[in-house]
């Protein structure tokens, strides 16, 4: 092999050519697109598969097309020399050890296959195997991060090895993982590159793009004497294997840097707290306009309802086109006022019908009910509480009228429901600690409650999230603290006597309501380390679960 190996990227979502430029994009995979990326001058390309956004099925079945639709264009070009990376998320989220496998498969065999998720301009490094996030300029081992409770990717471990071990259902163990450190990459790997075999998994610290630049060379000159590897990286490794000159288009330049002069567009499709952080400040920006996008209708089975949604966005952002502006658009979801605005009058009008005699004093009544449980089951009044999912506070005010005496928090992922819970709480006297975050990544203190209570939280959420928050409230729990749910009981017989069409329509705006059904909420409790719970039906259509850390 020479020492310029074509670079060949499967790249599971649109960021990771970021580092790079002046290379090819493929947004297909045929086998005559594959080869026009194989004979370009640049010596890297990628074929964005967009696979993070896909179920692990569907991952698998677009990569192996991918390679085999590349073993072709291979051969017909004629192409000996060439890496194979599958980009991934420099957070560890992602279709590990899916993408990699299929890879292996089709394009293989292998010496070894390197996990390098160290993407420096965003504040990832990899040190002694531990990767770590720059948050708030403290280095942060990831699994304390709140992208380790990703619905879809979570997972338990910083340290890369453990991580492995994890991710491959303890195929790879930890102890099988070879580790390459900063002395090791800053003295050199090529001798122990030399030695790798039989696809060996391994591990690489950087701390600084000249360590992974270092690396890459050492990589490149194992492979020109013919070893063959495969990597699992995030975009920093990209840059060092890629040696690209500087980038012609200087970054101060980048503003002016349009088509013809027109504006584009901003896609924001991430839900973390530092998007949602991110998006606030960049709608601040002149020049502007948001477009609120109601996605839960592209889970409808109607085609026309789905067209009539893309066309309306369209024509908003042809509106801010012509009006010499830039359209953002996200998803709605939480991030508005309207959101926060509605949440009262809207849990008062559903909770209106739980009783007969209720009416306005349903929603009440329903809180009252719930109280009325954790009363009874737990003997001594809480002294520290936190409600997750906490909305505009309605649930956390109520808490904190049955136990005066005790500190509360409030935690909710939309700052506009947590600004309007605040003025509620100025308003009301209530000295309530508001926290913004995601209820499966708090960031709030171990041992430090006494009483978790989600409170019509967990019907919201897929399953992946709802298993995610429950492992956190034993997190946050001291010995002998209670976690306390209510909401939806599947079991009820309105919820069972209920008319198919009926039921159809309460999902089209509750997009989790089948995974939420399904989930063996008693089973998830007990497993994320809790008694097993008591389970109250505090209402004909709602229950009641309590449990003590066990």
């Amino acid at each position: 092999m020479t020492a310029k190996p074509k670079i060949i990227v499967l790249d599971d979502d649109p960021t990771g050519s970021q580092t790079v430029h002046s290379c090819l994009l493929l947004m297909k995979w045929d086998v005559e697109t594959l080869r026009l990326g194989l004979a370009d001058e640049s010596p890297i390309f990628f074929v964005l598969t967009n696979t993070r956004a896909m179920t692990p099925e569907n991952a698998l079945a677009t990569v192996q097309e991918v390679c085999h639709n590349l073993k072709q264009a291979i051969a017909a070009a004629g192409i000996q020399d060439f890496l194979v990376v599958s980009r991934s998320d420099s957070t560890l989220r992602g279709h590990y050890p899916v993408e990699t496998d299929a890879i292996a498969a089709v394009l293989g065999s292998f010496d070894a296959h390197f996990l390098t998720p160290a993407f420096f301009e965003g504040g990832r490094f990899t040190r002694d195997s531990i990767h770590y996030l720059i948050v708030n300029g403290v280095p942060t081992p990831v699994h304390k991060t709140e992208f380790a409770n990703d619905s879809v990717f979570g997972y338990k471990h910083s340290y890369l090895p453990d991580y492995v071990e994890e991710k491959t259902q303890g195929r790879i163990k930890a102890n099988q993982v070879e580790r390459l450190l900063l002395q090791d990459v800053r003295s050199g790997v090529l001798d122990r590159l030399m030695q790798l075999h039989d696809n060996q998994c391994v591990v690489v610290d950087a701390e600084t793009q000249t360590d992974m630049n270092r690396f890459a060379a050492d990589v490149l000159n194992a492979t020109a004497q013919g070893k063959r590897f495969l990597f699992r990286s995030a975009a920093s490794l990209l840059t060092a294997l890629a040696a690209l000159p500087p980038q012609p288009v200087p970054p101060e330049a980048m503003a002016s840097y349009t088509r013809n002069g027109k504006p584009g567009a901003v896609i924001v499709g991430s839900h973390v707290k530092k998007t949602t952080e991110q998006l606030e400040e960049l709608l601040k920006t002149i020049g502007t306009v948001p477009i609120e996008v109601d996605v839960v209708h592209l889970l409808e089975n109607s085609e026309a309802q789905r067209s009539e949604l893309l066309n309306r966005t369209l024509d908003q952002i042809h509106q801010v086109h012509q009006a010499g502006k830039t359209p953002v658009i996200f998803d709605q979801g939480n991030l508005s006022w309207d959101a926060a605005l509605e949440v009262e009058v809207a849990a008062h009008a559903v909770h209106a019908r739980i009783w007969p005699e209720a009416g306005a004093q349903g929603d009440a009544m329903l809180r009252q009910s719930f109280h009325r449980v954790l009363q009874q089951q737990i003997a001594n009044p809480p002294q520290d509480i936190v409600d997750l999912g906490c909305s505009v506070g309605m649930s956390t005010f109520a808490l904190q009228t049955v136990y005066p005496q005790a500190r509360i928090t409030g935690v909710d992922l939309s700052p506009y429901f947590l600004t309007v819970a605040q003025y509620r709480s100025q308003q009301q006297a209530m000295p309530v600690t508001w926290v913004h975050a995601a209820a499966e990544a708090t960031g709030l203190p171990n041992a430090s409650f006494d009483l978790v209570s989600a409170h019509l939280v967990f019907h919201e959420l897929p399953q992946t999230a709802a298993i995610a928050i429950l492992n956190e409230a034993r997190r946050l729990l001291r010995p002998g603290g209670y976690l306390a749910i209510m909401d939806m009981n599947p079991n009820s017989d309105v919820f069972v006597r209920m008319p198919p069409y009926v039921l159809t329509l309460l999902k089209s705006t509750e997009p989790y309501l089948d995974q939420y059904f399904a989930l063996e909420l008693e089973q998830a409790i007990y497993a994320a380390g809790f008694t097993k719970p008591t389970v109250v039906c505090n209402s004909p259509r709602h229950r009641t679960l309590v449990a003590q850390v066990r």
